[in-house]
C-alpha cells in the first residue's frame, strides 16, 4: 500500500509556475509582488479548478480539506448526511453477528465470513482513498463504507458537533488505541479462561470451558484482524510529510507540512484545536 502510494504521488516531478491557472494545480504567490512562487499538483486533482479555485465543499491551499458541512470519503468531499450511515450499517452487521452467535456460537465458519466481508469492504475503502479521480456518483453510493474504518470516522463526528482536537488526530487515536486495548483484554481473558479450565471438576466441564475459551479467543482475534488494517493505514498516513515523501504536492517548501492538509505542519504539537487561519 505504501509502495503504491509512492508511485501515485510522483516522486521526482516538481513544478515551477508553468501550470498557472490550470485545473488540477494550485499556485502560491508572493504577497508583496504578486508574482508566482511555486505551483503544486493537487493531491485530489478533481478538487482543484482553474485559477486557484476549489470545487464545492473543498478548501485549503490545494483544496485538500473538506469545508464545514462536508466530510471526506475517499477522494470526494460529500455533504453531511442526516444520519451516520456507516455507523447504522455497522450496527446492523453487529446485530446479525450477535444473533448468529447466540444461535450457533461464534464458530470458525462465522469468524471466517466476518473477516472476509470486513476485508473486502476495507480494501474497497482503501481503493477510494488512493489518488484517483473517482466519479462522485460511485462514491455517493458507498456512503456506508466508513463503517469499516472502525474508528471515529465511522460516526463522521465532524458533521454533528465541533471536534475538540484536529480531525486527523481523533481518527488516528480511535484507530490505534482500540487495537492495543483489544490485545490487552484478549490476553487477560485468555489467562482467566485457562484458570477456569484448570479448576474444572470433571472432564465434561473442562471440555465445555475449553470450547468457550476457544470462542472467546476466536472472537478477539477476529476483532483484532479487522481493526489492524485501518490502524496500519493511519500509521502510514502519519508519516505522509514533505520530508518523508514527495514535494510534488507541496506548495510551501520552507516548512514540513502534512501532505493531505497543507494548513497543518508536521512539526507542530499534536492534539491541538484547529487553527483559525491557514497558510495562504
Amino acid at each position: 500500500m505504501l509502495a503504491l502510494g509512492l508511485v501515485l504521488l510522483g516522486l521526482t516531478t516538481t513544478h515551477a509556475c508553468s501550470q498557472q491557472g490550470q485545473a488540477g494545480y494550485h499556485c502560491m504567490y508572493n504577497t508583496t509582488s504578486g508574482d508566482c512562487v511555486h505551483c503544486a499538483r493537487c493531491f485530489f486533482p478533481d478538487n482543484c479548478l482553474s485559477n486557484n479555485s476549489c470545487a464545492a465543499g473543498t478548501a485549503g491551499p490545494t483544496c485538500e480539506i473538506c469545508t464545514t458541512g462536508h466530510y471526506r470519503l475517499g477522494s470526494v468531499c460529500l455533504p453531511c448526511p442526516f444520519a451516520p450511515w456507516g455507523a447504522v450499517f455497522l450496527g446492523g452487521v453487529l446485530i446479525s453477528v450477535v444473533i448468529a452467535t447466540i444461535v450457533h456460537g461464534f464458530t470458525v465458519s462465522l469468524a471466517t465470513k466476518v473477516k472476509q466481508l470486513g476485508h473486502f469492504l476495507q480494501f474497497l475503502l482503501l481503493s477510494l482513498k488512493m489518488r484517483s479521480d473517482w466519479p462522485s456518483l460511485i462514491v455517493q453510493s458507498l456512503v456506508f463504507l466508513p463503517s469499516v474504518d472502525l474508528n471515529s470516522h465511522t460516526f463522521i463526528p465532524e458533521c454533528f458537533f465541533e471536534l475538540p482536537i484536529r480531525q486527523f488526530y481523533l481518527h488516528w487515536t480511535t484507530a490505534v488505541v482500540p487495537v492495543l486495548v483489544v490485545a490487552l483484554l484478549a490476553h487477560i481473558l485468555d489467562k482467566f479462561m485457562k484458570r477456569k479450565i484448570s479448576r474444572a471438576r470433571n472432564e465434561e466441564e473442562r471440555k465445555l470451558r475449553w470450547r468457550r475459551g476457544g470462542q472467546v479467543r476466536r472472537c478477539a482475534m477476529t476483532v483484532f484482524v479487522l481493526m489492524f488494517s485501518p490502524a496500519a493505514a493511519m500509521i502510514i498516513r502519519a508519516f505522509a510529510c514533505q520530508y518523508t515523501l514527495s514535494t510534488d504536492v507541496v506548495l510551501d517548501h520552507t516548512d514540513n507540512i502534512f501532505l493531505y492538509d497543507q494548513q497543518h505542519s508536521c512539526s507542530e504539537m499534536p492534539f491541538q484545536r484547529p487553527a483559525e487561519t491557514g497558510r495562504g
